[in-house]
């Protein structure tokens, strides 16, 4: 037996270190797995060669050496006992292990049979519990591959053999490795085939009725850094068992979804048809509206025309008013003038009279004149008796006539006289006053007749101005007071002078006029 060859890579590895222990049966898939039976016990055992070429190194058969020296002290129930290690020389290492009669999952792969997912989440998770355990005990290769994974013949329980894997040069793989070999394992057992050996196709196009949680979770694993932080992979193998659900969920979302598009594509030809028949409405409602505008433009054109037009009438005729006005009141300030010298004239008139008077009443005082007993006066009687004794004033007891009286009447009776002619011509000019203002022009303002009148001569009160007033209805009213300027009434047209004025005097006795008053 020491002669005999072990068949690893095509490359012959002698036998000779195993040779006394160990019975070659027969090779299993490609020179890297052999049936043996151990010489003492007749036990079948199976014997893993390992090269450096697969490790990445001497370097990394050290580390199996170790491991398999440290895993001849450990068990798991998930995990065949390892029973011995030995070097086949430089570049090789054999791990012996107990022989498990299953089916590995390679062969199931290779029949093409296809594992249900809550099936493939339970095989996921006792095979990350050996990682798991082998991680906790400082096991550097945890390597899992299908043809590792075993399942019992008899109570189709799952054995994990772990193999051998390349360090990286950041150091001893930790659980990002550990997450990656679970991603990698679970693509190859979803779609069967290998996430290397897919030509570049996707987890999607292998596996069409996946759901797309898992696909997107599973490719996020197997695209996993040695740095990168680890995810969780017990929510991953969870949502792995929850995949049909998850595809009948995404199914019926798919279903609903489809609906919901089919909905919405009726509610936008609904509200589309709607849109249209809205805008053409409302193109209508906009066409009225312009008319109406128009209509209003042109209205309101016609009409500001209209209102200007009677704006320049009315500030014509308020123009022309205000000049008739101004003609009225400049007449009516004339006549006013004219009043106001002709009273004037008749003050100093008056003045004048009363002058005369009280110089003729001072003559008289002086002079005793005796009338007959028939009581005429010698004005009036025309006849003087200086001869005969006259009366006091007070008593009445005779009083004798002085001498030379006939000389001191003689000396009065001429003033008399020129008192009375200037009474009668007085008056006849008040008279003709009153005649050229009954012939006073009158005045037409608006719909009103105005006629200047002179202002009555009261007794007892100064003459005075004043201006017309006018009520809001345009009608010229008399002033509360009965004094000021002449007035004009639309509906009486007055004359002559107010009838409460002043008597007319057509002559002045100085003999009738009392000591106490004045002329008015």
């Amino acid at each position: 037996m020491e002669s005999a060859k072990l068949n690893v890579d095509r490359e012959a590895v002698g036998w000779g270190p195993l040779a006394g222990s160990y019975e070659i049966i027969g090779e299993l898939r490609g020179g890297k797995l052999y049936f043996a039976r151990r010489r003492d016990s007749r036990d079948e055992v199976i014997v893993r060669v390992v090269r450096s070429a697969e490790t990445g190194g001497n370097n990394a058969l050290a580390h199996l050496a170790s491991d398999v020296q440290l895993l001849r002290t450990l068990s798991h129930p998930h995990m065949p006992r390892v029973l011995d290690g030995r070097w086949l020389g430089a570049e090789a290492f054999a791990v012996v292990s107990e022989r498990i009669y299953g089916t590995t999952m390679q062969e199931i792969i290779d029949r093409d049979e296809r594992l249900a997912n809550p099936r493939v989440a339970s095989l996921l998770e006792d095979v990350y519990a050996v990682i798991a355990w082998a991680r906790a005990n400082s096991v550097v290769h945890r390597g899992v591959t299908p043809e590792s994974i075993i399942l019992e013949r008899d109570t189709n329980r799952l054995f994990v053999s772990l193999g051998p894997t390349p360090i990286p040069i950041t150091g001893v793989p930790g659980e990002a490795a550990d997450a990656r070999t679970i991603g990698r394992l679970a693509w190859t057992l979803l779609s069967g085939t290998r996430p290397d050996q897919t030509d570049g196709a996707s987890l999607a196009q292998l596996c069409p009725n996946l759901a797309t949680r898992i696909v997107d979770e599973t490719e996020k694993l197997v695209r996993l850094r040695d740095d990168a932080e680890s995810p969780d992979v017990g929510n991953f193998i969870g949502i792995v068992a929850a995949g049909d659900v998850l595809k009948q969920a995404e199914v019926e979302l798919t279903a609903s979804k489809d609906e919901y598009i089919e909905w919405r594509e009726n509610e936008i030809q609904k509200y589309e048809s709607h849109r249209i028949q809205l805008e053409r409405q409302v193109a209508e409602r906009i066409a009225v509206l312009d008319r109406e505008r128009q209509e209003f433009a042109r209205f309101a054109r016609d009409e500001r025309a209209t209102i200007e037009t009677e704006r320049l009438q009315m500030e014509a005729a308020i123009r022309e008013r205000q000049e008739r006005l101004a003609e009225v009141r400049a007449e009516l300030d004339r006549q006013r003038t004219t009043l106001e010298r002709r009273l004037a004239n008749l003050e100093s008139q008056r003045s004048e009279l009363v002058r005369l008077r009280d110089e003729a009443i001072a003559l008289g005082a002086s002079v005793r004149i005796h009338s007959k007993p028939n009581s005429q006066t010698p004005v009036s009687g025309g006849w003087w008796d200086l001869d005969a004794p006259g009366t006091d004033g007070v008593n009445g007891d005779a009083v004798p006539a002085p001498a030379g009286a006939r000389a001191s009447v003689m000396q009065w009776l001429g003033p008399i006289v020129t008192v009375v002619i200037l009474t009668l011509l007085i008056a006849l000019g008040v008279n003709v006053s009153r005649q050229s203002h009954r012939r006073a022009a009158a005045v037409s303002v608006g719909g009103m007749r105005i006629v200047p009148t002179a202002p009555a001569l009261d007794s007892g009160r100064p003459p005075r101005g004043g201006f017309l007033t006018q009520s809001s209805g345009g009608q010229v009213t008399k002033p509360a007071r009965k004094n000021g300027a002449p007035v004009a009434d639309s509906t009486v047209r007055r004359d002559s002078v107010r009838g409460d004025s002043a008597a007319r005097r057509d002559s002045v006795r100085p003999d009738t006029i009392p000591r106490d008053t004045t002329l008015r």
